[in-house]
């Protein structure tokens, strides 16, 4: 009988704890889906929990578990990605502020500087040439003497190219080179100055932070595309099909074609916030 309550025991606590993390599981993706949903609402940590059926204890581990972050912090890295965009199409930064739940044009400008390095405003004249005009005395956004509209030498994000491991060395530098190309088309604000010899003759401009390069198995690539989506890193892609085709319309066909769950990806570039791009690619060997 001892023997037999001890199976019994070991079964039903089991299948308890199993059920008990995918109910976790469960209320971790609901969150996500609602703060999407409701970015710029400001939902409360205790609502949120009431809605995906879990308390916000619980929540919190949970989410922080599947996403690496809080609800909160991951809501905020929604807000910065949608101001972005909003700011590089000429939106002014009150307008932007608005419209993706920060509270005033002050609380989006201490983020934004704090995440990118450089203020909402110089962030919209460096995407749209728009001037940096009327600036009232001690406004949020207002320039500083010191600051520049490139990024800060000490960099608070951070760009990483993961190349798969079995690509022929042409495929690796054919990667290496277009994926480059989408990091420096979605962060125009990183963008350095045009180059000039001692001649006089000028030359392109180029991203102004490091760019590192890893090497990867498929699986290792999958992992990391994963963890990029979930934190809400910017990305570019490249899958294998890409190799056969011979411009841009192509490319894009072939990767619509993909199977989103399971991409032939051979190679993948991510830029954000250093430390979500750090957990990202964790595990990971820089390209020898």
């Amino acid at each position: 009988m001892d023997a037999l309550a001890a199976v019994l025991t070991r079964h039903f606590g089991a299948s308890v704890v199993a059920g008990t993390g995918e109910r976790a599981n469960h209320a971790a993706r609901r969150a996500r889906e609602l703060l999407r949903e409701r970015m710029e609402q400001d939902p409360g940590l205790d609502e949120l929990a009431r809605l995906c059926g879990a308390d916000r204890f619980q929540l919190t581990r949970a989410f922080r578990k599947a996403y690496g972050l809080p609800p909160h912090a991951y809501l905020v890295q929604l807000r910065l990605a949608a101001a972005r965009r909003r700011l590089a199409a000429g939106e002014t930064p009150a307008e932007v502020a608005a419209a993706v739940g920060f509270a005033d044009q002050s609380h989006l400008g201490r983020w934004f500087r704090r995440a990118f390095g450089l203020t909402p405003a110089a962030y919209r004249a460096k995407c749209t040439n728009v001037p940096q005009t009327g600036w009232a005395p001690g406004a949020e956004d207002a320039p500083r003497q010191q600051e520049s509209p490139t990024m800060p030498e000490t960099f608070t994000t951070k760009v990483a190219l993961i190349v798969r491991d079995d690509l022929a060395i042409w495929q690796r530098l054919n990667v290496t080179a277009f994926l480059s190309t989408g990091i420096a088309s979605s962060a125009p604000e990183a963008i350095g100055e045009p180059y000039e010899d001692a001649a006089g003759r000028r030359y392109s401009r180029m991203l102004g932070q490091p760019m590192l390069v890893f090497s990867a198995t498929r699986a290792q690539l999958q992992g990391t595309h994963r963890a990029a989506l979930e934190r809400g890193l910017e990305a570019a892609v490249y899958v294998g099909a890409m190799f056969s085709t011979g411009n841009d319309e192509a490319n894009r066909a072939v990767f619509r074609a993909e199977n989103p769950e399971d991409l032939d990806l051979v190679g993948l570039a991510i830029r954000g916030d250093r430390k979500q791009v750090d957990k990202a690619v964790k595990g990971l060997a820089l390209h020898k």
